[in-house]
């Protein structure tokens, strides 16, 4: 008798320890619950739900945080978050909307690149009413309302097929110009070449606007550098 109840303590402190750094497989389960309910009020039928997650991290003095990893239907790589504070729902749409957005249209103008990374801290239209938009206005739309302390840098991973400097320097004018051209809200911009032994250059946001030829971008560049 006395080993069956320490094996049962044994098994419940496991489980406890479990719980702490994971959750609780109902709490998942009313959360998912309770997400369904507002994607299906907010959004209709036009959201899916991926999983449940547990942001251990987050969590304080025994109260769980979940949040629900959601995608929009018609396009899965457009994924954001829905979460609970203060006992309302809150979901970052608005926010994974625009970041794909700005990540598509530069992966998509220059094939060289394999990889951006870009984040807004907040949402610039937090103050005025979403509604039940399943489109946002566009990033370009709304750029002009996003504040120095929201952006953050735009990191861009890129594939260099020669070991050639002039070659390396004619590709970062052509992305640089076409970021000027687009007006993009970022604090600086890193270059990372995945087949350079992972060189990085580094640019200064302020300093984009000088940057009109090749002998200018070297420049900046020179000054900016940073090798990693």
């Amino acid at each position: 008798m006395k080993h069956w109840i320490i094996g049962l303590a044994v098994i419940f402190l496991i489980f406890f320890a479990y719980s702490i750094f994971n959750g609780t497989p109902w709490g998942k389960e009313a959360m998912k619950e309770e997400s369904a309910k507002y994607l299906q009020e907010k959004y209709g039928d036009k959201m899916e739900i991926e999983s449940v997650e547990y942001d251990f991290d987050n969590s304080s003095y025994f109260i769980y945080r979940y949040y629900t990893v959601v995608h929009l239907k018609r396009n899965p790589q457009i994924q954001f978050k829905l979460s609970k504070y203060d006992g309302k729902m809150v979901d970052n749409y608005f926010l994974s909307y625009w970041e794909y957005e700005v990540k598509n249209e530069i992966k998509q103008q220059f094939h060289q690149i394999s990889s951006v990374s870009f984040l807004l801290r907040s949402n610039p239209l937090k103050n005025l009413s979403e509604g039940n938009r399943i489109n946002p206005p566009s990033y370009h739309e709304i750029k002009g309302e996003i504040k120095d302390e929201d952006i953050s840098d735009l990191r861009l991973w890129i594939n260099v097929n020669e070991d050639i400097q002039d070659n390396i320097m004619n590709t970062l004018l052509e992305i640089v110009l076409f970021l000027k051209e687009k007006e993009y809200k970022v604090s600086a911009i890193q270059f990372k070449f995945e087949n350079q032994n992972h060189t990085s250059y580094y640019l200064n946001s302020a300093d984009l606007k000088d940057i009109i030829d090749h002998d200018s971008l070297i420049n900046k560049l020179s000054a900016e550098c940073r090798w990693k």
